[in-house]
């Protein structure tokens, strides 16, 4: 059984989603055991082994610190081992990936729900009017989410598109939600593909370079084609980022780089 340790008491004040709801995940699957301790990372083995790093930023890494290698989820420095990503609530995602709606059975042309809590963010995804070019856009800035996850994963299945800006770090959890919810993901300047397994265009995701873009580009893509990136996207999602996809391709990475 493959040993997890997790930070007992988090000095930056992770709230459990994401990964580390990833990790517990596993856990409850009898993938592997979690111990938790006193430690600012989660850890592969035992401290000191290989870190599963899920910060957004590389502001949280601590090169002094003791360790034998990094696996690299959001940030992937040169040189460095590109892992998986995740969505906010993998729970929730776990529980609703088994339904896929048709490109008929979907209503909403193109959605993007996010919000702004940072300058980073700002920069990001306020430079440029996106938002004119998106049939359903909520971003508010320092404020509340619009929609609980539950309601937000729901409306991705409504939506045959949906908008990825970069967000804190280069990648966001809203493309694996979209890749899950089999939402083919609009990626735009500064979106990062760096993955074990890669991401490729018009396979999984279309690309525009400006919000003017967008309606050219979703005009070219025929039924056939979106329902052929609807179950790739869906298919990179159950080998990289469910419980048991997620777990496995950690594991192969780690064969693979000769670390276990």
């Amino acid at each position: 059984m493959v040993n997890i340790v997790m930070p007992s008491n988090d000095p930056y004040g992770h709230c459990g989603d994401t990964f580390r709801e990833l990790v517990r995940l596993w856990q409850d699957h009898d993938l592997c055991t979690i111990e938790y301790k006193e430690t600012n990372n989660v850890w592969f083995g035992d401290i000191g082994n290989i870190i599963l790093y899920d910060r957004p930023r590389l502001d949280w890494f601590d090169y002094t610190q003791n360790f034998k290698d990094v696996l690299w989820g959001n940030t992937v420095p040169p040189r460095g081992i590109p892992w998986i990503f995740w969505g906010r609530r993998p729970s929730l995602m776990h529980q609703k990936f088994d339904t896929n709606k048709a490109y008929s059975e979907r209503t909403v042309q193109s959605f993007f729900a996010g919000k702004v809590e940072n300058d980073v963010q700002m920069a990001n995804r306020c430079s440029t009017n996106w938002d004119a070019y998106i049939d359903v856009f909520e971003m508010p800035i320092n404020g509340h989410y619009i929609f609980s996850q539950d309601e937000y994963l729901d409306l991705l299945k409504d939506a045959k598109y949906g908008l990825c800006l970069p967000g804190f770090g280069p990648k966001c959890n809203r493309e694996i939600e979209l890749l899950c919810m089999g939402t083919v993901p609009i990626f735009t300047p500064g979106v990062d593909t760096q993955y074990h397994d890669p991401l490729y265009e018009d396979v999984h995701y279309i690309l525009v370079e400006s919000p003017k873009d967008i309606p050219e580009k979703i005009a070219s893509i025929s039924e056939a084609h979106w329902t052929f990136m609807n179950q790739s996207g869906r298919q990179w999602y159950e080998r990289n980022a469910s419980v048991h996809g997620s777990f496995n391709r950690t594991i192969e990475i780690l064969y693979k780089n000769k670390l276990i």
